[in-house]
């Protein structure tokens, strides 16, 4: 940020930065129900933006996919003769080599799950013995096995730009899109935020909502056909302070 005195304006210059932890193109994973001795068989792809750094008490095996069922149940598949690298570039194209053959999740695992129902988690150790901790990456949206596919396209990041200290009526627009393969009855949310609530951006407040001024929205979807939609933000309050400022939240979509 430039120094104020120098630039002589009446007023001070921040920067408001909403981020939104998604990808440019949406992770897509689906589960296929082995019923031959129970499991799933989870195929699909990731980016690197999907994926997460975790401390080394967190990683279990060199690769691991879980498989979260009902809340009780879980599968797991298990690979410990390879091993992602401290690059995320890298690491995706191991894990989505072994996505693109097939995992089978078939190691049974029955107690207390906190995972959303038919979503999957990954988790990818970095190097051998996880020294250097590992990835993970996990859906929240569920995917029943031979349910609906859907693809998603959002921006990472939504900016205000420079705005002056004190503005009011900021507002900027998030375009995104959604394709699925079939009919589907779509909701989208922002999680932990509900209509009227502000998320913090610094000590700056920033309202979201979409075309119907909600917090809340819900479409439908024809099949193989793009669906778009847009995402407002209004920054109420830009606080009190100079600088830089960012926040973040998660945008949930889900199909039937």
């Amino acid at each position: 940020m430039k120094d104020i005195k120098k630039l002589k304006l009446p007023y001070f210059i921040l920067g408001l930065s909403f981020i939104l932890p998604l990808k440019v193109e949406g992770a897509s994973l689906a589960f296929e129900k082995l019923y031959l001795g129970g499991g799933y068989k989870v195929t699909g792809r990731i980016n690197e933006n999907d994926l997460q750094f975790m401390p080394i008490s967190q990683i279990y095996s060199a690769i691991q996919i879980t498989v979260h069922e009902t809340g009780r149940d879980f599968w797991n598949y298990q690979d410990n003769s390879r091993w992602c690298t401290s690059s995320k570039q890298e690491s995706v194209k191991i894990i989505n080599e072994i996505l693109s053959k097939g995992v089978l999740a078939t190691q049974h695992i029955g107690f207390a799950d906190t995972g959303p129902y038919y979503t999957a988690s990954v988790y990818c150790q970095i190097g051998n013995g996880a020294q250097q901790g590992g990835w993970s990456f996990s859906t929240l949206t569920p995917s029943p096995p031979n349910g609906i596919k859907c693809d998603t396209s959002v921006p990472l990041r939504v900016s205000f730009g420079n705005v002056a200290l004190g503005s009011t009526n900021l507002t900027t627009t998030m375009p995104g899109t959604l394709r699925c393969d079939n009919n589907a009855d779509i909701s989208m949310s922002f999680m932990g935020y509900y209509d009227g609530a502000y998320i913090p951006v610094g000590d700056a407040k920033v309202k979201v909502a979409f075309d119907n001024g909600k917090s809340t929205y819900k479409l439908t979807a024809q099949k193989n056909v793009t669906t778009n939609f847009k995402v407002n933000f209004q920054a109420i309050s830009t606080g009190t302070t100079t600088g830089y400022k960012s926040g973040s939240t998660v945008l949930v979509i889900e199909w039937q």
